[in-house]
């Protein structure tokens, strides 16, 4: 969902005191957006769709790498996206988590989410001690048929869960490709563009993902 599809809560009551429990429900809304590196966002999402029999993409990767900075392939692009939120998160109506926060320190990652959740007075240290370790890549590789997708039938045993590694793209694109996305970058101005439209926040996290690159 780009940011603008957000289910939002539109009053058809009269009555002020549903009116005031509806503005409650909309305050107690919680959305978490997690964003990940673009170009292991690009290569991971190549070996997806590559290696589904429905819809299969036959090309190669560099080939997907173009449409999908063009904003061709399905979701369109990864930076139009991301601007799609930039004012959610902005007005703090939207939690910024990263793939890569995530990988490097995942329970202090899982900790900044029960405080956002509002959870912290009810898990303790103990307990997140406890469910933090279910939540890695390897912990979820282990149990693979939970987290498959059973939408569309896959080519060769593909394992959806593939890597859980940062920086992929160093080992899957080429350099061609890589030059090119930096230079899409600077020329469109992005990172300026979307540190205005958060106002700041979350400004260290995306300037972190494109130095990944």
């Amino acid at each position: 969902l780009r940011g603008n599809m957000l289910p939002q809560h539109k009053s058809n009551v009269e009555n002020e005191a549903d009116k005031k429990e509806q503005n409650r429900q909309k305050s107690s809304a919680k959305f978490i957006y997690l964003i990940r590196s673009p170009l292991d966002t690009c290569v991971s999402f190549y070996h997806h769709l590559s290696h589904q029999v429905e819809g299969c993409y036959e090309k190669s990767i560099d080939d997907f790498f173009r449409e999908w900075m063009d904003g061709e392939i399905p979701f369109g692009s990864w930076t139009d996206h991301l601007l799609s939120y930039a004012p959610l998160i902005a007005a703090d109506k939207v939690f910024l988590l990263s793939y890569e926060d995530m990988v490097n320190d995942l329970k202090g990652s899982v900790i900044k989410l029960v405080k956002y959740l509002e959870m912290d007075d009810v898990l303790t240290t103990g307990d997140i001690d406890e469910i933090v370790p279910s939540f890695s890549f390897q912990s979820m590789k282990k149990d693979l048929n939970r987290f498959q997708p059973k939408s569309v039938t896959w080519k060769n045993d593909f394992k959806f869960l593939r890597k859980g590694v940062v920086g992929d793209q160093k080992q899957q694109l080429s350099n061609a490709s890589r030059n090119e996305f930096e230079k899409r970058i600077d020329a469109n101005q992005f990172i300026a563009k979307v540190s205005i439209a958060m106002q700041g926040k979350g400004k260290d996290s995306i300037q972190m993902l494109m130095r990944s690159t």
